[in-house]
């Protein structure tokens, strides 16, 4: 589920969002290696004047707009967490304890909800 994502060990979870980016990229190469295609055989075989009918329209975009805004996060939470520990000492866990708590918010967060009860 979406919340393991908010709980999985942050180098897991790099990895598993460099896949999923990897994933994304290949699919932009496809579409348009696709699109080029459709457009040679529409010259080859149509008047020159009409334009090929092809929009296409990915859906999986808004996915991989919250998939990069999420390893973001989690890239600037971690870094936050690092520089609080090496700037504070040991003694004053406050600060350490509030972005920890502050994190534990957002893992009940259904961090993958695309509609429009996620957009809030």
């Amino acid at each position: 589920s979406s919340q393991r994502l908010m709980q999985m060990d942050y180098e897991v979870f790099e990895q598993t969002m460099n896949g999923c980016m990897d994933l994304f990229r290949i699919w932009e190469d496809e579409t348009r290696q696709f699109k080029e295609l459709v457009r040679e055989q529409h010259r080859r075989r149509a008047d020159t004047r009409d334009r090929p009918p092809l929009k296409i329209h990915c859906e999986h975009k808004h996915l991989q707009d919250r998939i990069s805004d999420l390893q973001k996060f989690r890239r600037q939470h971690t870094k936050l967490k690092e520089v609080i520990e090496k700037v504070l000492d040991q003694g004053n866990s406050g600060a350490q304890y509030e972005v920890t708590a502050a994190y534990g918010h957002v893992e009940s967060v259904d961090v993958l909800d695309l509609s429009r009860r996620g957009q809030g």
